[in-house]
């Protein structure tokens, strides 16, 4: 029997690596084994192009300035893939039995539907769609999309079993975590099942990789337990080891190693012993964990072994300033004076630190986010900035999620109590703090910024002219008195 493997586009004003990460496609191929003919199609590759605006995300039009600020909005939408970006030749010539697609995350539930709908046109094989988003609202895709079913939860655990019962015509009675128009299995993610390292060359300096699964903490905002469960997995040393020497030849000496795993400091003992494998394949190699690493397991011991081992920087989150609020949402958080602890011990390595806060959370206000994004300008560490953006099936979800394309980050919509324009402004603000303690930028030319700090308003560039953001008027000012400018 025969099997194709496809990804889909993903639609929206930028993408991370992860999200255009092609060797999940090769990892579903080896789930599934040499029983079956299979062949992946990689409709994503490096094709960007710019597309309108959704008619959906209209009440951001007036934010997009085309600005050459360096710290405006984003100012084009973009489809990364294409549907028909593959080889149709030989699709039509393998003529599958079976058709997989993987699909990122809910958000981009219209890319992946009308993917689906091509390859309908192409072929009337059935259709099985799993990952992140699919995991996160099984009944909603079995009802919106042309899919014929839908697996839940991670692959090792039903995707062969599916296969072969169809391929056999046998029962899908025993399967797990599967739905279609029909069925509705019993689900568990927590079942045993080895997983295998990911690892995606980004250039010959960067590589991401990516070692656990699951996560045994209960943040009320995260969706990881609706697609790995809450049970930390972990891919072998051994696995781990042999990935890493098929690449090292791929890759130079001194490669930055991204680790992707942010709950990877739950096991200590399984982390050192990566991190002095990986040591011992890149001796000369940096570290980093773009993902983020959860401070309140960095203990001097371990922050001390990282720099031994050339960590390049630090990705931590706060959440928020507000520790009754986080404690409500289940947030992995100790307290306020743990994050000083820890943030100062970074500083003393002399590495880059990158502080991640999240703005809308449930029982969020405006003026907590201020004083949180106040108190992180005062560290003089680089902000990130995270809309909080509703996913189905986690215990924050608001229910607004009948059109997925709200439940993107980037399309600031207010599934909460913050609005539409205050997001847009934290947004910005967050981008302004940092140009603004960037001391390798030369500000003294920049006239909008100069007018910026001078008038206690946000000022950018679009045609070549001096604009005024539309921020809120009365968060700018606040955050200027805050931060006694």
């Amino acid at each position: 029997m025969k099997v194709a493997i496809f990804n889909h586009p993903i639609s929206d004003f930028y993408t991370s690596n992860m999200r255009l990460y092609s060797n999940n496609l090769n990892y579903l191929k080896n789930i599934i084994g040499t029983d079956f003919d299979i062949r992946v199609y990689d409709v994503i590759k490096s094709l960007r192009r710019e597309i309108p605006l959704p008619k959906d995300l209209h009440y951001l039009a007036d934010y997009i300035l085309h600005d050459i600020s360096k710290y405006g909005f984003f100012n084009k939408y973009y489809r990364f893939g294409d549907y028909a970006n593959f080889n149709h030749k030989d699709f039509k010539t393998h003529n599958p039995d079976f058709i997989i697609i993987t699909s990122f995350a809910y958000c981009y539930f219209d890319d992946l539907k009308n993917m689906i709908k091509y390859l309908k046109q192409l072929s009337h094989s059935p259709i099985i769609i799993g990952g992140g988003g699919p995991s996160s609202n099984p009944e909603y895709y079995i009802e919106n999309t042309d899919c014929d079913y839908v697996i839940t939860g991670p692959a090792e655990i039903s995707l062969k079993k599916l296969l072969t019962s169809l391929s056999q015509k046998e029962s899908l009675s025993e399967i797990k975590n599967l739905y279609s128009k029909d069925i509705v299995s019993d689900s568990d993610f927590n079942m045993p099942y080895t997983i295998k390292p990911f690892i995606n060359i980004k250039s010959k300096k960067k590589i991401n990789i990516q070692l656990t699964r699951g996560c045994p903490g209960s943040c009320s905002y995260c969706s990881i337990k609706l697609t790995a469960g809450n049970i930390m997995v972990k891919s072998g040393i051994d696995d781990v080891t042999d990935e890493l020497l098929k690449i090292k030849d791929k890759v130079a000496d001194n490669v930055c190693i991204d680790i992707e795993d942010d709950n990877i400091l739950f096991d200590k003992d399984y982390f050192r012993n990566v991190i002095t494998h990986i040591k011992s394949i890149f001796p000369v190699s940096s570290l980093c964990f773009e993902n983020g690493i959860d401070y309140n397991l960095l203990d001097d011991e371990t922050v001390s072994f990282l720099v031994k081992n050339n960590i390049s920087q630090w990705n931590i989150s706060l959440t928020s300033l507000d520790m009754k609020m986080l404690k409500n949402e289940k947030d992995r958080v100790t307290s306020l004076e743990k994050f000083e602890n820890v943030f100062y011990k970074l500083k003393e390595t002399g590495k880059l630190i990158i502080v991640y806060y999240i703005a809308g959370l449930k029982n969020d206000t405006k003026e907590n986010i201020i004083e949180t994004l106040c108190y992180l300008s005062k560290k003089k560490a680089l902000i990130g900035f995270s809309p909080y953006y509703s996913v189905p099936g986690t215990k924050e979800s608001t229910g607004n999620t009948d059109k997925p394309v709200f439940c993107k980050g980037t399309s600031l919509f207010p599934h909460n109590n913050i609005t539409v324009n205050e997001l847009y402004t934290f947004f910005i603000l967050t981008r302004f703090v940092n140009y603004m303690n960037d001391n390798q930028a030369d500000k003294s030319n920049d006239e909008a910024y100069i007018m910026s700090v001078r008038n206690r308003e946000i000022y950018g560039y679009s045609a070549g002219k001096i604009v005024k953001y539309p921020v809120n008027n009365e968060i700018v000012k606040s955050f200027f008195k805050k931060i006694n400018m």
